[in-house]
């Protein structure tokens, strides 16, 4: 999905993170779902300091069939 040069941009920018980041998508349904998943697994695959992760978490309210968050060493 991602083309090599976007994944080498990334890959060199996310040298500088010094904490953990994580992509927390939540259960949904959305006809372009599928392709959010693809690239947020592409995004993660450029640095050990990225984590993706689809989370089943009843207390959230999920909008528009996509909601998600993004963590910083476990803190939004």
């Amino acid at each position: 999905m991602l083309d090599h040069d976007t994944l080498k941009a990334l890959t060199e920018y996310t040298k500088g993170l010094s904490r953990t980041v994580e992509l927390c998508l939540y259960a949904g349904d959305h006809p372009k779902r599928s392709e959010l998943i693809e690239m947020l697994t592409e995004v993660a695959s450029v640095s050990d300091k990225i984590e993706f992760h689809e989370v089943q978490e009843e207390l959230v309210t999920v909008r528009e069939g996509l909601t998600f968050k993004l963590l910083s060493d476990g803190e939004d």
